[in-house]
């Protein structure tokens, strides 16, 4: 009796743990990455590497590098409506709530470029916060009536040392259509 108790317990595992798999598995995983995203309430595919520790207990696509070194790639999506006047309007409004927290950032550097084949446009900026100096790459995207906003964000001491995760992040970032 025990046996067979045994053996129906770990059926129920096993279909279990397929059922919980079956909405995530046709999404191709890039070799070395996991996804920090969940594509039933986002869609986006956001990936990071394996070492990274993915929390989306925040309700943004949040992924930190370790407890010792909080370098982090956030991913966060809002209506269009909410932001008048493209890309520039948004990061520009985006900068007076950062100056609020953070004071005014500095260097502020900025690129266009491609996020899953749609214009996008990047800021790199820096500011101090206490006694440490931050750097911050953002990339904005507005698709589908939607803003995305890919931000990178670490000491500067270590920005350069996880700066090619975030261009990988970018790399195989996707739209869910």
């Amino acid at each position: 009796m025990k046996k067979i108790i045994a053996l129906c317990l770990c059926l129920l595992t096993v279909c279990f743990s397929f059922a919980a798999c079956n909405g995530s598995s046709n999404i191709n995983v890039p070799m070395g990455f996991q996804l920090a995203s969940d594509p039933e309430i986002v869609d986006y595919l956001l990936f990071v590497p394996e070492k990274w520790t993915v929390d989306m207990s925040t309700g943004t696509t949040y992924a930190y590098y370790s407890t010792y070194d909080p370098t982090s790639i956030s991913a966060s999506l809002m209506p269009l409506e909410s932001v008048e006047g493209g890309i520039d309007a948004y990061f520009e409004s985006y900068t007076k709530q950062f100056t609020d927290v953070f004071g005014e950032p500095e260097n502020i550097e900025t690129a266009n470029l491609l996020l899953d084949g749609k214009e996008a446009k990047q800021y790199v900026y820096s500011t101090t916060f206490g006694d440490v100096e931050y750097k911050f790459w953002q990339v904005v995207c507005i698709h589908q009536q939607r803003v995305y906003t890919i931000t990178f964000s670490s000491t500067a001491e270590n920005y350069e040392s996880h700066v090619t995760d975030m261009e990988a992040a970018l790399e195989h970032f996707a739209f869910v259509e």
